[in-house]
């Protein structure tokens, strides 16, 4: 009965290993590192939005990311993990008599599910969440400025697919370096936010001292969920 116990483990382990091993055939796969740029539209259903922007348009969102593969489930799934950093800017015009400018700067983990189809063609899915930070500026026509922030937690789920290039570098002596291209569409949802402006306090010590005190303008509840797409340049290693 042991023996047998000792036979079935020993047959699991070798299949495990085996699995492990032909997971690491792809492109992708020898190269566990990841690191990119990416860019693309962001269309914002919430009619909150509107102040910052100049009719329908989306507002284009560019970012980095940095990640690593972490486990190989079976021969074709592999699971990593990323962090990155986007930025969205966004202008328009409210009242005839402001210009609006909002800047948002996202920091987020993600975990990212990638199927190994072929050598060079990986399907994948992925699951993100972070903070996002909101900066809003109203500049009036009298050149009078308005500015308020606000931080709100938000998730995304996307699904792409990522082009991996073959041994390009490995005559200049790097092995594992490839290129990649990637793009990914998703939706992310952002908590709503409460935003106040106010005139900034001036950086001289007299001439706040002197400021007559003015009160601060509720914007309301701004909802900054949207959908998205993605298209990333970068390397593996």
């Amino acid at each position: 009965m042991k023996r047998t116990a000792l036979i079935a483990i020993t047959a699991l382990s070798l299949a495990l290993v085996s699995n492990a091993a032909s997971a690491q055939t792809s492109n992708a796969a020898r190269s566990p590192w990841s690191v990119g740029l990416e860019i693309g539209p962001a269309w914002h259903p919430d009619v909150s939005d509107e102040a910052f922007r100049q009719g329908r348009t989306a507002p284009p969102v560019g970012g980095l990311y940095f990640g690593r593969d972490l486990v190989h489930l079976g021969s074709r799934l592999t699971l990593g993990a990323e962090i990155g950093w986007r930025s969205e800017n966004s202008t328009g015009r409210v009242r005839s008599a402001y210009d609006t400018q909002l800047t948002t700067q996202q920091l987020q983990a993600a975990v990212r599910l990638r199927v190994e189809l072929t050598s060079w063609f990986t399907p994948y899915a992925r699951i993100a969440g972070g903070a996002s930070y909101l900066d809003a500026t109203l500049t009036g026509d009298d050149s009078t400025t308005l500015r308020g922030d606000a931080w709100t937690p938000y998730g995304s789920a996307g699904a792409g697919v990522m082009l991996t290039s073959g041994r390009w570098f490995e005559g200049i002596g790097l092995r594992t370096l490839r290129f990649t291209v990637a793009v990914e569409g998703g939706y992310q949802y952002a908590r709503p936010a409460k935003l106040t402006v106010a005139e900034p306090e001036p950086s001289d010590e007299r001439a706040a001292a002197d400021r007559i005190p003015s009160q601060s303008v509720s914007l309301g509840t701004l909802d900054s969920s949207a959908a998205y797409l993605r298209f990333a340049v970068g390397f593996r290693f």
